[in-house]
Order: C-alpha cells, then sequence, then structure tokens
C-alpha cells in the first residue's frame, strides 16, 4: 500500500533526507520517496489492507512534525 504525506517547510535536500530517514526508521515501511519540489513524501507501507495503512497515517504525519515541519495526509477526495 503506497500513502502520501504532504510535508510544509522543506528547503534543501538535507530536510528531504531527513523526512525520508524518519519514516524509513517506522515499523512497516518499506520503502520512502520524498520530493522537495512536490511537497511529498510517498510512503510504501507492508500493510495488509488499506485500512491497515490508512490506521498508521497518524504515527507517520507525528513523525514528520517532530522534525519540525508541516504535515498532513495527502488523500484525495
Amino acid at each position: 500500500m503506497e500513502l502520501d504525506i504532504k510535508v510544509e517547510g522543506m528547503m534543501c535536500g538535507g530536510c528531504t533526507s531527513r523526512v525520508e530517514a524518519a519514516l524509513k526508521a517506522m515499523a512497516g515501511v518499506r520503502a520512502v520517496s520524498v520530493s522537495l519540489e512536490a511537497k511529498l513524501a510517498t510512503v510504501e507501507l507492508a500493510a495488509p489492507s488499506l485500512m491497515d495503512a490508512v490506521g498508521q497515517l497518524p504515527a507517520l504525519v507525528e513523525a514528520v512534525k517532530a522534525l519540525g515541519f508541516e504535515a498532513e495526509p495527502d488523500i484525495p477526495i
């Protein structure tokens, strides 16, 4: 499952590297891609269902916020 997180406040490659490392260190995360230009972190989770993946979103968002960035789920309506 892939989920996107909007990330505001990243200014350089160092910022994206910090976000990527923090998310990769979390349980259940298989891969992370962070785009400075798009202000987006795409997280691939080892979750059996979409509901399980969405249930992990609050922890992922909080991990990014703990680094000092603004973050919120990017869920299309």
